[in-house]
């Protein structure tokens, strides 16, 4: 394999009447992913498809035939489910390229989410060195949902990649505001999440 590419699809929230929400700022884990890949000699590109969701189908057909990714990543979170499984069936329309699904849907249903699926692994936890571990082959994509190895010092990952990213299409970025995460977990207690 020359030199890996993975491609980030970066996944539209939708409201739960089914309404796409826009995001504020870029996908912060997308841009970490990216940043401890690109560290490891990896090629990163992530798009963001709630910019693209109108012409979702063209968009991830011309990503995967100008790219030509090794692999394709999504973060799945419960309110993107649905759009994961879209962005999965328009991906293998376009190609057999092996999609890595982790987030926190993967951790808490990723076998039922996988099931049935082709050439597809879902990572449970951390996924940097597991990430990098199914890039470069230490790992199989075998349709199942695998463990992630912990990360415990998270002093030694990357600044996130926010160059990945459209600058002029986030509303907080116009101000000049960047999310940030200083502690691990989500820090909210909605009662209807697993986290």
């Amino acid at each position: 394999m020359d030199k890996p590419r993975v491609l980030f699809l970066v996944l539209p929230n939708q409201s739960w009447d089914g309404h796409l929400v826009s995001m504020a700022t870029p996908h912060l884990p997308t841009a970490s992913l990216a940043a401890y890949l690109r560290e490891k000699g990896v090629e990163c590109r992530a798009e963001d498809l709630s910019l693209r969701w109108r012409n979702r189908r063209e968009a991830i057909g011309r990503l995967v035939a100008q790219f030509q990714p090794h692999f394709v990543g999504m973060s799945v979170y419960s309110q993107t489910a649905h759009a994961a499984e879209e962005a999965y069936r328009l991906l293998r329309a376009a190609s057999p390229v092996p999609a890595i699904f982790g987030g926190p849907h993967i951790s808490v249903d990723g076998e039922r989410f996988l099931a049935g699926k082709e050439n597809v692994v879902g990572v449970r936890g951390d996924g940097w060195q597991t990430l990098w571990d199914l890039v470069r082959g230490a790992a199989g994509i075998k349709g199942q949902v695998i463990e992630g190895a912990p990360t415990n010092d998270l002093d030694s990952l990357p600044w996130p990649d926010w160059k990945l990213f459209e600058k002029d299409a986030y509303r907080e970025w116009e101000s000049g505001t960047y999310t940030i995460v200083t502690s691990r977990g989500c820090p909210f207690g909605c009662s209807f999440c697993a986290a």
